[in-house]
């Protein structure tokens, strides 16, 4: 596709692939409902597209499938409070309210949390713990701790999703956008006013011990 628009043609590119828009195009434009919301530089399109221009603590959204229909996300910090702006060296959660209509097998919460490059961080689902049951039929919530000392400073977008191990029901992107905050002498990574690369900033156990010389 770079090839025929280096011969002066316009290509119109269609996609949810942030990386393949970012990598393909130099201007892009957000369609929602069928309507215009955004044109303009490829970047700032697709930080709207995101949310990355928008964090919140709390969210509405209406995700719905034939079995559940998924209607808040919350972001909380440690002391249980709802946080749009979380710091590196706290633990926080992420929680999901649903309501399951029809009980499947293996009915399950999943999320994925996307940096501000467009780099998918990490993913996870309600079916990840061994010991965890499939969401059951009424009204429910679905909680994931993110541990302390994982994600580096920045902002992330949360994809969400209901699935089965067979198939997938709903799922959307930016559900939600929160902002992890660098704390100072503390963050991992961070010699002087440089930040070490990595799309996470672990702790990790390191051990020195020290070699006798031989003579």
């Amino acid at each position: 596709m770079g090839d025929v628009a280096g011969e002066g043609r316009t290509v119109l590119f269609v996609s949810h692939n942030m990386d393949a828009v970012r990598n393909l195009c130099i201007r892009a434009l957000l369609l929602r409902a069928g309507n215009l919301e955004l044109l303009g530089e490829t970047n700032d399109v697709v930080r709207h597209f995101m949310g990355f221009d928008r964090t919140a603590a709390t969210m509405d959204i209406y995700l719905s499938s034939r079995c559940i229909q998924i209607n808040k996300i919350k972001i909380v910090n440690s002391t249980g409070q709802l946080a749009e702006s979380l710091r590196w060296n706290e633990e926080f959660a992420i929680q999901v309210y649903y309501q399951v209509f029809e009980e499947l097998d293996g009915l399950a919460i999943g999320i994925m949390l996307i940096n501000e490059d467009g780099i998918p961080v990490l993913h996870t689902s309600s079916r990840s713990a061994l010991n965890t049951p499939d969401l059951s039929k009424g009204k429910g919530i679905s909680r994931v701790v993110i541990p302390r000392h994982l994600l580096s400073p920045g902002v992330y977008s949360v994809f969400l999703n209901a699935h089965t191990p067979y198939e997938g029901l709903c799922s959307t992107y930016n559900a939600i956008s929160f902002r992890v905050v660098d704390t100072g002498r503390e963050v991992v990574g961070k010699v002087g006013t440089m930040r070490w690369p990595g799309v996470v900033s672990p702790v990790l156990e390191w051990i020195n011990t020290g070699v006798a010389q031989q003579t």
